[in-house]
């Protein structure tokens, strides 16, 4: 059982659920302070499960049963919705929205504390002679970036995109030529195009580093590695400030791990900038 949780989804984190406990973890950390005080037995109902399945997972995590799951439930939500300091000034939802996006940085600094399942996942990425790059709708762009800096330090960098059948003769072609890992980007709302590519490369036997918010989603099944970093909900589009971060921190990892082989590269691009004049100068 995890000591002085601050989120809801801490309780959950760092453990090896079955898909069903994750659809109840799942619910739980979307309720927020509404899962506070549901019983058992309603909690099922929500989620489409049967009582002992709930039940399960509060032992799973290490507690004697619902009832001390639910006790430190509400204890993460009294700490986290408590009153702040008399002469702190409420803060308008613009602000708020920046405050739980400085919040997400700052669990992701702790998380980092820690590097070595980034390592491990930059080092299987930075093996694969094709490297594979894919993130779609609002993870697109996320992907497009790192996809654009990887290539400046690995020899074969490729973006899949395109239709269902486009993706799946990509992921083909890509293990033809030796493919061995791929990087997938999983934000909210979650794709199928994206799940259906992920049991794609598990039947393939490729390796999967996941980035995503939250080691619950559906897509961390099929992955080899999961990376989370929070995103902030508060506006009416997400926030993905800490993902963002997070692939930068996986790119760093990654140009570590072949320390020569980046050292090389960037140098032959430097050249190759300056000769080519890609940049104004100051």
């Amino acid at each position: 059982m995890q000591a002085a949780p601050r989120q809801l989804s801490d309780l959950f984190e760092g453990l090896r659920l079955t898909p069903v406990q994750r659809r109840i973890a799942a619910h739980i950390v979307g309720q927020g302070p509404r899962a506070a005080f549901i019983s058992s037995v309603e909690l099922a109902e929500r989620v489409g499960v049967s009582q002992p399945s709930v039940t399960r997972l509060a032992t799973a995590l290490g507690y004697n049963g619902f009832g001390e799951l639910q006790q430190a439930i509400q204890t993460v939500v009294i700490e986290r919705h408590a009153p702040g300091p008399a002469q702190a000034p409420e803060q308008n939802k613009m602000q708020r929205a920046v405050q739980h996006a400085i919040d997400g940085l700052q669990r992701l600094q702790l998380e980092l504390v820690d590097l070595s399942t980034v390592e491990r996942a930059a080092g299987a990425l930075a093996e694969s002679p094709v490297l594979l790059v894919y993130g779609s709708r609002t993870a697109a762009p996320l992907a497009r970036q790192f996809e654009f800096f990887a290539s400046k330090i690995h020899p074969n960098v490729r973006l899949l995109s395109g239709s269902r059948s486009e993706l799946l003769d990509q992921l083909s072609h890509a293990r033809e030529l030796g493919a061995s890992a791929m990087l997938a980007i999983a934000l909210p709302r979650y794709p199928q195009e994206l799940m259906e590519l992920l049991r794609a490369a598990e039947r393939s036997g490729l390796s999967v580093v996941l980035v995503t918010d939250t080691p619950l989603c559906a897509a961390a099944e099929f992955a080899t590695a999961v990376l989370p970093a929070p995103v902030s909900s508060d506006l009416v589009f997400d926030s993905g400030v800490a993902p963002m971060l997070l692939l930068t921190v996986l790119l760093e990892a990654l140009a570590d791990a072949t320390p020569s082989r980046s050292r090389e590269r960037l140098e032959r691009f430097e050249t190759l900038a300056t000769e080519q004049r890609y940049f104004v100068g100051k």
